[in-house]
Order: C-alpha cells, then sequence, then structure tokens
C-alpha cells in the first residue's frame, strides 16, 4: 500500500523558500455561517429555487456574468448583442429559448440552463432598466 504525502508536505519549508503552504482563515464563526449557506442552499434546492436566487441574488447580481461577454452594463461588444435597452420581455422570451433548446447557441443554451425561470426573468427585467447605448 502507497503512503501519499499530504500537499504541505510537498511545498518547501517556509524558512527555506518564500513559498509556503497557505494558512486557513476560518475561524469558529466563518465555519458557522459556511455551514449555513450550504444549508440554505441546500433547503432551497429541494423545494425547487436555485441557491442564488433564495439568498436574494438580484437580476443585477445575476447579470455580473453577463457582462463578462456582453459588455459593460449589457451594451454590447463586437459580435455579441446588447441586452441593456432590449424589451424584457424579448430578452426573457430569448433565454427561455436558450434553456429548452429551441434557440441555437453556442454558450447562451449552457448559461441559460444554469438558472430558474424567476431568475431568467429578474435578469431580463434587469438589462430592461439600463439605457441603451
Amino acid at each position: 500500500m502507497h503512503r501519499f504525502a499530504h500537499r504541505t508536505e510537498l511545498l518547501p519549508s517556509p524558512l527555506s523558500s518564500p513559498l509556503s503552504a497557505p494558512r486557513s482563515t476560518f475561524t469558529p464563526h466563518t465555519l458557522r455561517m459556511l455551514v449555513a449557506a450550504t444549508a440554505l442552499s441546500g433547503l432551497a434546492a429541494s423545494v425547487g429555487m436555485s441557491p442564488a436566487f433564495a439568498e436574494g441574488a438580484s437580476g443585477q447580481t445575476i447579470g455580473l456574468t453577463c457582462v463578462v461577454c456582453h459588455g459593460a452594463q449589457g451594451r454590447g461588444t463586437k459580435g455579441i448583442p446588447a441586452l441593456a435597452g432590449r424589451s424584457a420581455d424579448q430578452t426573457y422570451a430569448a433565454l427561455l429559448a436558450y434553456k429548452n433548446g429551441s434557440r441555437p447557441a453556442t454558450v447562451m443554451d449552457r448559461h441559460a440552463k444554469g438558472y430558474s425561470d424567476e431568475e431568467l426573468r429578474a435578469v431580463a427585467e434587469y438589462f430592461a432598466s439600463l439605457p441603451a447605448k
């Protein structure tokens, strides 16, 4: 039987190198918060809500992931359409079509499947509230 070294055994000694194993920053309070958040996420999932929405994530909060491709405040980038100022109903319909697979996509179908219909509606309403270019 093989004995596997613990990760910290593979790192150089803190005295011999500036590279050393990171120290844990968990305190009893942060561990309790982590356990509570995990329990809340599990409870939310069991009643059909995604964890992000159960924790009160708004369309704006969820929309932060959209701006990576769709540009600052959803105003579009080269080759990727703007979301800002578009009708909430239009954006919501497109997101649902991506989610159910009726609209072809390269990555949007995978993104849309990760959110509930309520979260997709909240994102659509958030971007509709922003001014277009």
